[in-house]
């Protein structure tokens, strides 16, 4: 399915291009079934003279593609009784009515409420703390939810909230906060498998109370990368840049260090020639 949708953009593409001559499209577009049921792999051997330049020979064998998979996908559906639907909406309401797992947002999820469909049993929120209670209710509202598991971090950034009002009366608050905060009891996942030693150090000592634990892999020799000599280009590194100054954008939204931006680049330029003269030792 996917091969397919990257043959009809790859064909779109073709077509929008501007050598194309209506005549050899007319031609192209005229050819034989016999041509149109061969099987892909054999299409560069099957010689038109009608067709010349390399854009139509291109569009025909895009053509001979996607119509062997159409045919392909339309014969492993004939076994399944689907529908015949004619809408977008009718479609989407049937991948709903019949998918084990349905994944989306939790604010696009209120589509699901005027779907006929058969009840969810489990609801699974991630990054539940940094949701907004409000933004939680739209899926805790789907009918005969039976279990419900918020998996979230406390200790990460919360929500974000413009109004300094709508901050201090807690609108920023999340289900997951407010959930601990009663005293309901959490799980919490003490492996991490990222970060080297050196950096999760810190927030596990500072965050988590020396509870967060290094994996094997992350503890291994082999997990350091040294592409630059100095200890300064170690795990990580803090680089005091005083002469930048930040600047606005030509809008005046965004603001720019031009300077650590310089020294930013010269950097990823430095480990990216140290990569590529330790890749072959690795």
């Amino acid at each position: 399915m996917v091969s397919l949708i990257d043959l009809l953009e790859s064909f779109g593409n073709l077509l929008s291009r501007d050598d194309i001559v209506c005549g050899e499209l007319e031609e192209l577009f005229s050819q034989p079934d016999a041509v149109e049921n061969a099987c892909p792999c054999f299409v560069d051997t099957i010689g038109f003279e009608s067709v010349k330049c390399s854009t139509s020979t291109l569009l025909f064998k895009r053509r001979s593609e996607c119509l062997f998979l159409l045919r392909s996908l339309r014969k492993s559906f004939d076994g399944l009784n689907l529908p015949n639907f004619m809408s977008k909406i009718s479609v989407r309401e049937f991948c709903f009515q019949t998918a084990s797992l349905i994944f989306c947002t939790a604010s696009s999820s209120f589509k699901l409420h005027s779907v006929v469909m058969e009840p969810l049993d489990l609801l699974v929120i991630d990054e539940a703390s940094q949701l907004k209670e409000c933004e939680s209710i739209i899926s805790l509202q789907l009918s005969d939810i039976r279990h419900a598991i918020l998996i979230g971090d406390e200790c990460q950034l919360p929500a974000m909230v413009h109004s300094k009002v709508s901050d201090e009366a807690g609108f920023g608050r999340s289900l997951f906060g407010r959930l601990s905060l009663l005293g309901h009891s959490k799980h919490l996942l003490n492996m991490q498998y990222r970060m080297h030693p050196s950096i999760s150090s810190f927030p596990s000592s500072k965050f988590y109370l020396n509870q967060i634990l290094d994996a094997p892999r992350v503890k291994s020799k082999s997990y350091e990368r040294r592409y630059l000599p100095g200890a300064m280009f170690g795990a990580y590194s803090f680089i005091s840049i005083s002469d930048g100054k930040e600047v606005l954008d030509d809008v005046g939204h965004s603001r720019t260090n031009l300077v650590e931006v310089a020294v930013v680049m010269r950097i990823v330029r430095n480990l990216f020639r140290g990569m590529l003269i330790l890749l072959p030792i690795l």
